[in-house]
């Protein structure tokens, strides 16, 4: 997949800082179960160490739980995962007036902020022959505090695999559908409730070192002025 919907859980961008320092710990008690905890500096940027700002007290934790399951005797993963944040962010629910500079209104703070998190993938058939190959549902949920974070709610669904077609054992494809709910404390200027959109891919394995993928994406922005996006893509990988 080309869109980040479909491999990031977006509701995390908001606590989760881009460039920082930090420190965890993974825990693996046995197999199939692993537990991993992470402290990260809430203020990193990408134009600095971060040794100054990592003691200052603003932090972001985050744990996660992942369970490998057998479910009909087909493998499958589920993700658990809350970040929290205990940094001061700009709300989303501002007075209008913050835009009439002669009223000179402040800018509203939200105390932290927070997000939690379901991923899962499932195997519904495979190759009796090879069990990494085959196709099942994989899909996404996360929501958010909805007042410092905007994305609110997502849902992400679909149906992907490897070796469906006799011969292309290498061949992948995916099939996948979104939904992202905004916070229904933002102004609401240039967005509508709500995106929602679409993707379908083919990669064809052309030899053992290159691959050639085909992309459908179709999205219905937030943007008011925006209509509807249909995006074709043709990608090369080569492998060395």
């Amino acid at each position: 997949f080309m869109n980040l919907g479909f491999s990031f859980n977006p509701v995390l961008s908001r606590t989760s800082p881009y460039s920082t320092l930090g420190a965890g710990f993974l825990l693996i008690p046995t197999e199939g179960l692993s537990f991993s905890f992470t402290v990260l500096d809430s203020d990193g940027t990408i134009s600095s160490s971060g040794f100054d700002t990592v003691f200052n007290g603003n932090t972001t934790y985050s744990g996660e739980l992942i369970v490998d399951t057998e479910f009909f005797s087909k493998s499958g993963r589920h993700t658990f995962g809350i970040s929290a944040s205990t940094k001061d962010f700009t709300s989303v629910d501002q007075d209008p007036r913050i835009f009439v500079p002669p009223l000179d209104a402040a800018v509203a703070k939200e105390d932290g902020s927070w997000a939690i998190y379901y991923n899962f993938d499932q195997y519904l058939a495979t190759d009796p022959g090879d069990p990494t190959k085959g196709w099942g549902l994989f899909g996404r949920f996360g929501i958010s505090d909805g007042d410092a974070n905007i994305l609110h709610r997502f849902y992400s669904l679909g149906i992907g695999g490897t070796g469906i077609i006799p011969g292309r054992n290498r061949d992948r494809f995916g099939v996948g559908y979104y939904f992202l709910q905004l916070s229904k404390n933002r102004l609401g200027l240039l967005t509508d409730d709500d995106e929602q959109g679409f993707e379908a891919f083919y990669n064809i394995s052309i030899t053992p070192w290159f691959e050639l993928s085909a992309d459908l994406q179709v999205i219905d922005g937030v943007g008011r002025l925006s209509d509807t996006a249909v995006v074709g893509g043709l990608r090369g990988r080569i492998v060395f």
